[in-house]
């Protein structure tokens, strides 16, 4: 293995030190790896691994390639973008394929990748180093926990780096070729450093409040909208749950790993400025290191039960079978069911009988009727797998139940209307003047209409936290478009536009002549990505629809 070229003694795995990298990477990998008896994972019982699942460049791709593809994706994107983990399986599955062609076309561009590239590319991942550089003892601890139990190999692992290295390699050159004339540069510097003078022009949707709407008028749009008012989808459940308490009796903590941990969360200990001595602070390290190694052992005994319940109701057609496989195998192992008695909504706070666990009602509400078994769930106080045993769909409400919220919304509708009418007439009336600036002055007496003058910018200098800015930008001619905004209609007028002098392009032509580069660099990567897309096939829409 090419990490091993380094002539470093990797040390032995431990947990403690790499406590912090253990929550990026589980995050994906329960979600990745485990069995997914909810139909998510597109490997399902009718798909075998040898089963073609899409083409790249006309070569035909096996699902168990494409697994692989995901897998070591999935382990890349956790590494670079540990930020995202909510993302990750969407970005994952949505682009899988065109990374696959990536590297397809990498290889038929004979684009090779030495090892030294591989390690350095390795030593230079954030979760592998430690305040004195890249920590071996990291590096293999992710081996040993993460890709080896996925089933994938160090190899496996170091191969998906020199492809992902191959890839963006390739990506590089394809806008290598970049050429900026000088005449586009520019045009591109008086675009950028044009400034921009405009108001905001409001009408709250306060100012066109109707007047009394008749209980008839009510009635009547109630039921024109009755999907406006439908009871929130409901559902009982049934837990097991593995109570991360029941875990710490057999946790033991040496003096070692609750130095290690010290020495690497010092600031987590600081008081007034000082970090305390490990005596102070050994008792709460003990306390959390034994309630981490106890949700570790919890997960894992619930992963197996699911596990389990994967191996059986994949036998199962129905959802009510694998409900019964569900009480069936719980009852097996001695497993005592929680019973809530109340009906749960996706916005619940609290479960009857466990507290609040918003997870687990996540994943509840990610069941369907077909797979109404959840995922293994890291909980606050336990892991927990449940099942969905009842469901009632969303019907509409009755309409004294919520004849306010009717009124409510009516009367937002008709504001929004006759705030949209005022605003698109006064819209047209500013691109028919001669004389914008004084249609808008006079415009400021009118009550219904608010005018607020934006600081003037450029396109270089905008704040991106300036919506209203940002959105003149928009502007075809000197108005943008009437759009909604959450408390009423919104346009901008720009009064006034003054090209840089030449003195102010020469300033920055440096910084914008990089800035063009990049520029372009992006659009001719963009347009190469286009390309190797056009080049691709998934059959797997398809094979989910018939699942």
């Amino acid at each position: 293995m090419v990490i091993r070229k380094m002539n470093t003694v990797l040390v032995k795995h431990n947990k403690i030190l790499f406590g912090a990298f253990s929550i990026i990477i589980i995050i994906s990998f329960v979600w990745f790896f485990t069995p997914g008896i909810d139909g998510s994972l597109l490997f399902g019982n009718r798909m075998s691994p040898n089963s073609v699942v899409g083409k790249v460049f006309g070569k035909k791709v096996k699902l168990k390639d494409y697994q692989k593809a995901v897998d070591n994706k999935s382990l890349l994107l956790s590494l670079y973008n540990p930020a995202a983990p909510a993302e990750l399986r969407d970005y994952v599955i949505a682009n899988i394929f065109t990374d696959i062609a990536l590297e397809a076309a990498a290889e038929n561009a004979g684009i090779t990748v030495p090892d030294e590239d591989v390690i350095a590319e390795i030593k230079r991942i954030p979760v592998f180093n430690s305040e004195k550089g890249f920590d071996h003892e990291r590096y293999e601890a992710f081996i040993k926990s993460y890709v080896e139990p996925s089933g994938l190999t160090t190899a496996d692992f170091e191969e998906s780096i020199r492809k992902f290295i191959a890839t963006r390699k390739l990506l590089q050159g394809a806008s290598l070729n970049v050429i900026v004339v000088p005449d586009e540069l520019d045009q591109f510097m008086n675009h950028r450093l044009e400034k921009i003078k405009a108001s905001a022009i409001r009408f709250p949707f306060a100012s066109y409040k109707p007047g009394k709407i008749s209980e008839q008028e009510l009635e009547d749009f109630y039921k024109k909208n009755t999907q406006l008012f439908m009871t929130a989808p409901q559902l009982m459940t049934e837990v097991v749950r593995f109570d991360y308490k029941n875990y710490m009796k057999d946790v033991k903590v040496t003096d070692k790993q609750v130095e290690d941990y010290y020495k690497a969360s010092e600031d987590k200990f600081k008081k007034d400025g000082k970090v305390q001595p490990l005596a102070a602070v050994k008792a709460q390290i003990v306390g959390e290191l034994k309630l981490e190694e106890a949700k570790s052992k919890a997960m894992d005994a619930a992963r197996e039960f699911r596990n389990e319940l994967y191996n059986a109701a994949s036998e199962v057609s129905t959802g009510a079978g694998q409900i019964e496989v569900f009480n069936t195998i719980a009852g097996k192992h001695g497993f005592q069911l929680v019973k809530p008695v109340s009906w749960l909504t996706a916005s619940s706070e609290l479960i009857d009988k466990i507290g609040r666990e918003p997870a687990l009602v996540a994943a509840l509400f990610h069941t369907t009727e077909r797979y109404p078994i959840t995922k293994s769930v890291a909980g606050k106080r336990a892991a927990y797998v449940a099942v969905a045993v009842k469901r009632q769909p969303s019907v509409p409400a009755p309409f004294a139940e919520v004849k306010a919220k009717v009124e409510e919304v009516l009367a937002l509708q008709r504001a929004r209307a006759a705030a949209k009418e005022a605003a698109s007439n006064f819209a047209a009336k500013l691109a028919a003047s001669k004389n914008p600036q004084a249609e808008l002055a006079a415009a400021a007496k009118n009550p219904g209409i608010q005018i607020k003058p934006i600081k003037e910018f450029s396109r270089q200098t905008v704040n991106p936290a300036d919506y209203e800015a940002r959105y003149a930008l928009m502007a075809t001619d000197n108005i943008t478009p009437v759009v909604p905004m959450a408390d009423g209609m919104m346009m901008i007028l720009i009064e006034k536009r003054t090209p840089p002098t030449a003195a102010e392009k020469q300033a920055l032509k440096d910084t914008l002549t990089s800035e063009f580069q990049a520029e372009k660099r992006a659009l001719a990567e963009t347009a190469f990505l286009d390309w190797v897309r056009t080049n691709t096939e998934s059959y797997l829409a398809n094979e989910q629809q018939q699942q």
